[in-house]
């Protein structure tokens, strides 16, 4: 009997686990953030893509004013640009096509129902584009 104990090798334990692969818990949660974050940028991309009109407005308005500023534009031509981008904005990124063929007075009142306000046809935005509708069909 002895014999057969002096046969026994010491016990050992099992290796511990490597971290490849992973168990399936593991993968379960790295689809579920891989397919957030396609979501998200996704989400992004379409947001951006959605507001490009406006920052480009943006953009070419601020150089607009800059030019005004330093006196590069003269008045007339400023107020041209400005009404230009006003209407291109409306149409391109509002997606609004029922303000391209307005002019004058019409032109105003739309804007006001916009704005929900009678700024364009009272105030000084008025003597601005009636000037300019004035300048488009002499």
């Amino acid at each position: 009997m002895d014999d057969a104990l002096k046969q026994l090798r010491d016990l050992h334990l099992p290796e511990p686990p490597g971290l490849w692969p992973p168990a399936p818990g593991w993968w379960v949660l790295g689809i579920l953030v891989f397919a957030a974050l396609v979501a998200l940028a996704f989400r992004i991309y379409r947001v951006r893509r959605r507001d490009r009109p406006l920052r480009l407005a943006i953009g070419a308005l601020d150089r607009l004013l800059a030019d005004n500023r330093d006196q590069r534009l003269p008045p007339r031509d400023f107020a041209n640009a400005v009404n230009e981008l006003l209407k291109r904005a409306l149409i391109y990124g509002a997606k609004r096509s029922d303000a391209a063929p307005l002019l004058g007075s019409a032109w105003l009142s739309y804007l006001d129902g916009i704005v929900a306000s009678d700024v364009f046809t009272n105030h000084a935005a008025h003597v601005i584009l009636v000037k300019l509708s004035y300048w488009w069909n002499p």
